[in-house]
């Protein structure tokens, strides 16, 4: 499996999600997002947070819409305040769109949380991960 690229679109998107309070061990979030030129994954990740998040804004801070767009913040976000303020800025720039993305059309779920065999096959397609056009063995000798 692998990614492949053809020429296309140079427009930058990204996906993101976490799953608050995913492992009941130790309550802490699995995040994943993947990042698009075009339509080709460039980049992407899934990973355990390092701390527990006491909410699922928390959680999903890097896709907090209204956060993002909303001066106010409350006691228990000050501390990643820093963040939201550097993408509220890059909002009302214009620099940056911040979207919802309904769970259907979540591509980030692949890396969050346990699905389907059905619907890991469509996230991984809709990631473009796909077979090589074309075999990396050497062909074995026939004599």
């Amino acid at each position: 499996m692998g990614v492949w690229f053809t020429k296309g679109s140079l427009s930058l998107h990204s996906f993101t999600d976490a799953d608050w309070a995913g492992y009941p061990i130790d309550w802490r979030c699995t995040s994943g997002w993947c990042i698009y030129l075009g339509h080709h994954l460039i980049s992407w990740s899934a990973k355990k947070q390092p701390t527990v998040s006491r909410s699922s804004t928390e959680a999903e801070y890097v896709s907090a819409i209204h956060l993002a767009s909303n001066p106010v913040f409350s006691a228990r976000t000050k501390r990643i305040e820093v963040d939201y303020h550097f993408t509220r800025e890059l909002v009302q720039h214009g620099f940056l769109q911040i979207q919802f993305v309904s769970s259907a059309n979540q591509l980030a779920d692949i890396f969050t949380k346990p699905l389907s065999t059905a619907r890991h096959v469509f996230l991984r397609d809709k990631l473009t991960v796909c077979s090589p056009p074309f075999s990396l063995r050497e062909a074995k000798d026939s004599n």
